[in-house]
């Protein structure tokens, strides 16, 4: 076997492996890109349903920065001995119409987890991070 046959083959397996290497690489970068815009779109439909309390919840970010559950009471007037130091956020019924709905289909995407303590007097509701970054990104 002669030099130039053995850098034939030689330069063919690596040419090879790296376009191996490449076409995997580019076709994780579109997937993760497919995966960004579909989660895209299901905040718009849930920004789309709820346009109110995501910005009112964009503004309790603001000031809380740390905030990472929120509190469903009937009105402002209604009291939920949370502590001083409370970063929750309060939702209210007379405010949000659909609130049942909206948290429906907040629990079905996956954005939020009902962590209510057992007697249940109030519902508490954990958000997920990204949840919370499409929120302060909005």
């Amino acid at each position: 076997m002669n030099w130039w046959a053995v850098v034939t083959l030689v330069g063919g397996y690596v040419v090879g492996f790296i376009s191996d290497i490449g076409k995997d690489y580019f076709k994780e970068i579109l997937a993760d890109r497919r995966r960004e815009r579909k989660a895209a779109e299901r905040f718009s439909r849930v920004r789309q349903a709820m346009p109110d309390m995501i910005r009112e919840l964009k503004a309790h970010f603001e000031q809380h920065e740390n905030a990472r559950e929120f509190i469903v009471l009937r009105d402002p007037t209604e009291i939920y001995q949370d502590g001083p130091n409370s970063t929750r956020f309060c939702c209210y019924r007379n405010r949000h119409p659909h609130l049942a709905e909206n948290l429906a289909q907040l629990e079905e995407e996956g954005y939020v987890r009902d962590v209510s303590p057992p007697p249940r007097n109030v519902s508490i509701y954990r958000m997920t991070e990204d949840f919370i970054e499409f929120v302060r990104k909005s």
